[in-house]
């Protein structure tokens, strides 16, 4: 019988792809217990078969909105992760904020002790919103990434929560989702508080990442109607093969001419019809991989 004290987190969003590797990442542990807070306890069986048999996952399904088995899922924990997110562009989306309101809400529905300190939040966000981890990302790309996902990016940016923050396009991204997690935890568990009430990012150890390379070969403007065009070719080297593909985006501006309002690409699609199977065979095979070695743990 071990005699390790166990440690408690919540994950909140724990169907996503940064909830499930911060389970699993979790699961290494030999101390950790964890909460998984979802809407679909099925979804979360067939995402992690081990989830149903393991004792030290307990599953909350239900709304965000429940305050009562919300507050039941974070008490006592050490550390609460908010990882409810979504790729969907939709105006008025209020993801982030309703999730630490609720969080709020259900601390405050807490009598306070003694002995149970407030669990420490963090928050998924990403490093396009911050100025300080996309500071190198070139001048013509970095609007077109605040537009591509606008509503999502206003959502975390009004929040006020505690933040983990990272993002593909920082300065020092991440390779993987599995890294982030692991770089949650880390904050997590660091008992200095160095990382309390600050965004934080992923540096990478063993050399930058590899991301495309784009090299712009015309830019067109029309200042009269607002508008210009970009053509351009990106390169870059995959674990499955080199990728090379032609974009042409078409921009507008808006009244003041420094804002970009709306954005159109047109790529060569029979690239992306014979390279997206392999991003899925990809990713597959490195799921795979990642419950296989959960199972062995």
């Amino acid at each position: 019988m071990s005699n390790i004290t166990p440690t408690t987190y919540a994950v909140l969003g724990s169907t996503g792809n940064c909830g499930t590797a911060l389970i699993e990442i979790l699961l290494q542990k030999p101390n950790a217990r964890i909460n998984a807070y979802c809407r679909n306890r099925s979804k979360l069986h067939r995402l992690l078969p081990t989830a149903a048999d393991d004792k030290r996952i307990a599953i909350f399904e239900g709304n965000i909105a429940d305050t009562a088995l919300l507050a039941s899922c974070i008490r006592g924990c050490l550390a609460v992760f908010l990882c409810v997110s979504t790729n969907d562009n939709i105006p008025g989306c209020r993801l982030a904020q309703d999730t630490a309101s609720a969080v709020i809400h259900a601390l405050q529905s807490t009598p306070s002790t003694n002995t149970l300190a407030p669990p420490k939040l963090i928050l998924l966000s990403s490093g396009t919103i911050d100025a300080n981890f996309s500071r190198h990302v070139p001048f013509l790309l970095q609007p077109i990434l605040l537009r591509s996902a606008s509503h999502v990016y206003r959502d975390p940016a009004r929040g006020g929560a505690p933040a983990a923050r990272a993002g593909a396009l920082a300065d020092d991204p991440p390779s993987r989702i599995s890294d982030l997690a692991a770089a949650m935890v880390d904050v997590a568990d660091d008992a200095e508080g160095r990382w309390d009430g600050k965004n934080v990012s992923v540096v990478n150890t063993h050399g930058a990442a590899k991301f495309p390379t784009m090299t712009v070969h015309n830019v067109v403007h029309d200042t009269a109607h607002g508008k210009a065009v970009i053509y351009a070719l990106t390169k870059a080297d995959t674990p499955w093969g080199p990728y090379k593909n032609e974009h042409a985006l078409f921009l507008w501006f808006d009244e003041s001419g420094t804002e970009v309002d709306r954005i159109e690409e047109m790529f060569d699609a029979l690239v992306m019809k014979e390279f997206l199977p392999k991003i899925q065979e990809h990713v597959a095979r490195q799921k795979a991989e990642a419950e296989a070695k959960a199972q062995a743990v």
